[in-house]
Order: C-alpha cells, then structure tokens, then sequence
C-alpha cells in the first residue's frame, strides 16, 4: 500500500477545513418527535425546536405545570402535564402531581429536549428536560 508524503496529508487537512468550515463548527442535533409504546405504557421524546421548526403539520412537544383549587375550602393542588405528537400524528399525553416533575420544568425553554414516560393509567413516570448548545433551535 503506498502512502502519501505527510505535507500532503497535511495540505489535504487544511484544504477540507477551509472549505467546509461548517463541518468543524460544533456539535449538532436535530431529534424529531419520538413515541415508543411498551405495555400499556410508553414513553416519548424530542427536540422542541425541531418539532416546531418540522416540514410537517402535525409534530409538537411540550409540558406545563398548572395549580388550582378547590373555591371555598382553601386547598389547593399542583399538576404538570406532558404531551407530544409525531410525524405520524399520534398523539400521547401524560399528567402527574408529583412536585420533583413539576420543579424539573422550571428548566423548561422554548429549545429545550423533553422526554417522558407514563404507564396505563397514563400518570408519568419518568421526566427529562435538558438544554445543550448542540440542540437545533426553532425556526419561524
């Protein structure tokens, strides 16, 4: 096998990073709306910019966290819900009560990664919520 000279090689280097500057410019991810179901349960994932930023009509991905009471007995209650649809147009939801999801949303932006799981009574079980510099960003 015949080899080129080093200054070759390294001219070669130099040549492909020059014209493709965008190759080296960082990590980057770009994740559709995912529903996996298992049992009678599930779970689903995505990147909330792609979704938004998707050729499709039909992918979105989000969650909130909502408080209410009841009027006159001075209780109240906190409830995050989850819900996403894919390319397919399935659409999976999930609620909980439980406070450690509700604070994970705190982190919540427009940009952010999510993924959840629920089971059959369609409560989560599982929330995730992350934001890297590498996950695609919305476009309008």
């Amino acid at each position: 096998m015949k080899s080129l000279p080093r200054n070759t090689l390294g001219g070669a280097l130099a040549v492909m990073m020059m014209v493709s500057p965008a190759a080296w410019a960082g990590s980057k991810s770009r994740t559709n709306v995912s529903i996996v179901f298992s049992g009678s349960g599930g779970s689903a994932q995505g990147l909330m910019g792609t979704a938004r930023s998707s050729t499709d009509t039909y992918q979105f991905l989000g969650c909130a966290a909502s408080v209410g009471g009841t009027p006159g007995t001075g209780t109240s209650s906190a409830w995050m819900t989850c819900s996403a649809r894919n390319s397919s147009n399935v659409t999976v939801s999930c609620t909980s009560g439980n406070p450690a999801f509700i604070e994970a949303l705190h982190s919540l932006n427009s940009d952010s990664y999510i993924s959840f799981s629920w089971d059959g009574a369609g409560t989560c079980t599982a929330l995730t919520v992350g934001t890297y510099s590498q996950y695609e960003t919305k476009t309008l």
